[in-house]
């Protein structure tokens, strides 16, 4: 059943702000977030937490959208669009696939080796 218009553009306009929420993150670092020299990847994170119920094509090119806003925000030239694009491919694929049933695990097992593999800024 497809949810009505207002719904859609409901959900439509809560992603869009929660979107720009995280990339407004980027610019006020909580120094006690940072564990090791490296803080919280935030769009990481929120590109994951989007991707877990989406399509391949939508997951894409959402994890695109936002890795190209946040080198907009952070560097001059492009360094994260194929990282989080990447990040959103594989866990809307894990999903389609079941190999991980449980929200939470998924999440942790895609962004724990991803985070640990990046060198600090």
């Amino acid at each position: 059943m497809q949810p009505s218009l207002s719904r859609q553009i409901v959900n439509s306009v809560n992603i869009f702000l929660s979107a720009i929420c995280t990339l407004l993150a980027l610019l006020a670092p909580v120094p006690s977030w940072a564990i090791a020299g490296s803080s919280v990847d935030r769009p990481l994170i929120w590109i994951v937490c989007f991707s877990v119920r989406r399509t391949l094509l939508i997951a894409g090119v959402a994890g695109l959208t936002i890795s190209r806003a946040q080198d907009g925000i952070t560097v001059a030239r492009p360094t994260h669009t194929l990282d989080l694009a990447l990040a959103a491919v594989l866990t809307a694929h894990l999903e389609k696939q079941r190999f991980i049933w449980e929200d939470f695990i998924s999440m942790v097992l895609i962004i724990l080796p991803w985070r640990c593999s990046r060198k600090p800024a």
